[in-house]
C-alpha cells in the first residue's frame, strides 16, 4: 500500500482497500462517562462484551508500570475483540487499517496497550509481534498513539496537615 495524504492510505490498482470498522458511539460515550470508574466499566464491558471500548479503557484505568499484569489481561481482551471486529470486517494480515478512520483507532490502540504492558512484563517477543503489526496496519499509527490516552489521569492528590495536641 502506498501512503497517501497525511495518515489516509489508498490501494493500488489489484490490492485490496483499507480496513474501517463500524463506529461505536453509544458505548463509546458510556465509557466516557465512566471516566476511570472500574465497577462503571466492568458494567459496561458486561453489556457489550464484544466491543473493544469498554476492556481497552479497563486496560488504561488499571495500568500501573510497577504492576501490569491486571492492565496486561484486560488489554489482552482488548486485542481480542479488535481482532474479531478486524476479521469480521475482512482484514487480513497486511492490509492496511488507517488511523485516519476515527472508527479503527481503538481496534489499534488495543494492539498498542497490549504491546506496552507486554514489556513491562518482559514479553519481547510479544511486544515486537504488536509493533510489527501496528506499523504494517498504519505506519503513522504508533506516533499518534505515544502522543495520546483515551481516560484522563487521576487527579492529582493533595496533601492535608493534621495537627492535634501533643
Amino acid at each position: 500500500m502506498a501512503a497517501g495524504e497525511r495518515g489516509r492510505q489508498t490501494a493500488p490498482a489489484g490490492e485490496a482497500h483499507p480496513v474501517v470498522l463500524a463506529d461505536e458511539p453509544a458505548v463509546r460515550e458510556k465509557v466516557r462517562a465512566a471516566g476511570r470508574a472500574v465497577q462503571r466499566l466492568k458494567a459496561i464491558a458486561v453489556a457489550h462484551p464484544t466491543s473493544v471500548l469498554p476492556w481497552l479503557a479497563l486496560a488504561d484505568v488499571t495500568f500501573r508500570a510497577d504492576s501490569p499484569a491486571e492492565s496486561y489481561a484486560y488489554a489482552r481482551v482488548a486485542y481480542g475483540r479488535a481482532l474479531a471486529a478486524l476479521t469480521g470486517a475482512g482484514w487480513r494480515i497486511g492490509r492496511a487499517v488507517p488511523w485516519s478512520s476515527p472508527a479503527n483507532r481503538p481496534a489499534l490502540r488495543a494492539v498498542f496497550v497490549l504491546r506496552r504492558a507486554a514489556a513491562l512484563l518482559g514479553l519481547a517477543g510479544e511486544e515486537r509481534q504488536y509493533t510489527a503489526l501496528l506499523r504494517d496496519a498504519d505506519p503513522e499509527a504508533l506516533g499518534h498513539l505515544d502522543d495520546e490516552s483515551p481516560v484522563p489521569p487521576a487527579p492529582p492528590t493533595e496533601t492535608i496537615v493534621i495537627r492535634g495536641l501533643d
